[in-house]
């Protein structure tokens, strides 16, 4: 109920937000958000597409939006937002992670393995990496790394 509540008061606001700055990027996001949880995706790649429009300069924007495209099948897309994502803010370690998690859903698992490792150079206590570099190693069939990796997640509970 509370999550629901919580929810409610998200889209609220996320539509304030538009009646008040139609062109608020960050509104379009929160309601893009939103929909998405709601499992509207139409509503949400709308929103997510309305955002990038208007700040395609934006790497939470592109963070988020190539998000929702890796999970719609989008891998193209998705890498495409990533990568520009990244190349606005090499420092973040979100960034790094939609895109390796972006080559990894392509099943571009060399370059995953590859991103992964840069995910967790920036923060090595985000043990979903590691676990994602361990699903990245198995599917090259490399199931001593892959071991590692789930071992290594383990250490950083």
């Amino acid at each position: 109920m509370a999550a629901r509540e919580a929810l409610n008061k998200a889209q609220a606001d996320a539509r304030q937000a538009l009646s008040l700055a139609p062109d608020l990027a960050q509104a379009h996001l929160a309601l893009g958000g939103v929909s998405e949880i709601n499992l509207d995706f139409t509503q949400a790649n709308d929103e997510y597409e309305r955002a990038l429009a208007l700040a395609p300069g934006n790497a939470a924007v592109l963070r988020t939006s190539g998000r929702f495209a890796a999970n719609m099948g989008h891998f193209d897309t998705s890498l495409e937002a990533a990568r520009r994502a990244v190349e606005l803010d090499p420092l973040a370690w979100q960034s790094r992670d939609v895109l390796a998690r972006a080559l990894l859903a392509g099943r571009r698992y060399e370059e995953a393995v590859g991103a992964f490792a840069e995910v967790i150079s920036l923060d090595p206590d985000f043990k979903l990496a590691f676990g994602n570099r361990g699903f990245a190693y198995y599917a090259l069939g490399d199931l001593e790394r892959a071991r590692l990796m789930r071992d290594e997640a383990r250490l950083r509970d």
